[in-house]
């Protein structure tokens, strides 16, 4: 859970080395970098509070880490590099550079065989939540889907329309699954040419305005609590309100 506005932060620090002989050396230390959010939440329920309250506690305050999903990032990575490895390519033709429907070049060209294939990513994010994926895509073929599932049989899906026009397809994920995965794919039952562009994978239940991802996406592992204290402002019935600080590292990650 999540209110809006959230404020977020990227820390860089660089090293300098000035050497007795030569010049200077700098770079960029790694073990620094860090990105770090601050939510406010106001009038949360007793039961959301709870919910709140048992993180911290399972966390020990800032002592164990835990996985934070970005409220305002695209949970995929490389969502304009869909010939990355963190793609996982089961029969799919992809080439890059291709007019998108934003005005750009990077829309991808997907082809499968007689056999079909699929272009999916996961991530490590609990399945009960509620998740928003979406796409845009245009093509002539039928028998493909946008799909979003918890690999154990919960599912959300959409067919794409064979009318060759640029679409952004959304498909809402209910939050039934139980498994700690959740996985984007865009399948072909069989032969099949597409042009797509910018996958987007949320934590909510409708989608937003496109946000690109780089390698790193909205998923962050071991991200920790920013203070020792979670301090309840209850200023009446059912009505909790805090702010709650979180940090990341990626060198803990």
């Amino acid at each position: 859970m999540v209110q809006f506005p959230v404020r977020e932060e990227a820390r860089f620090r660089t090293i300098l080395h000035r050497p007795e002989v030569g010049d200077a050396i700098s770079y960029s230390d790694p073990d620094f970098a860090e990105r770090a959010w601050e939510l406010a939440f106001e009038n949360l329920t007793d039961e959301e509070w709870d919910r709140l309250e048992q993180l911290f506690i399972g966390s020990a305050g800032s002592a164990r880490g835990f996985t934070f999903l970005d409220p305002s990032c695209n949970l995929l990575a490389w969502s304009e590099g869909l010939d990355e490895d963190v793609w996982q390519n089961n029969g799919v033709g992809v080439t890059g550079g291709l007019p998108d429907p934003l005005g750009g070049n990077a829309g991808f060209a997907l082809t499968t065989g007689a056999g079909g294939g699929t272009l999916s990513q996961s991530i490590e994010a609990p399945a009960q939540y509620h998740y928003s994926g979406s796409i845009w895509a245009r093509t002539a073929s039928s028998g493909v889907v946008v799909r979003v599932h918890d690999g154990q049989g919960v599912h959300a899906s959409r067919a794409f329309e064979p009318d060759n026009l640029w679409r952004r397809y959304e498909v809402g994920y209910a939050g039934l699954g139980s498994g700690e995965s959740v996985h984007f794919e865009v399948s072909a039952l069989g032969t099949a040419a597409l042009d797509v562009f910018g996958p987007q994978l949320e934590a909510q239940i409708a989608t937003s305005a496109y946000k690109r991802s780089s390698p790193q996406g909205g998923v962050f592992s071991n991200a920790r609590f920013d203070q020792q204290v979670l301090r309840d402002q209850l200023v009446g019935p059912q009505r909790h309100s805090t702010k709650v600080r979180i940090l990341w590292t990626p060198s803990l990650a």
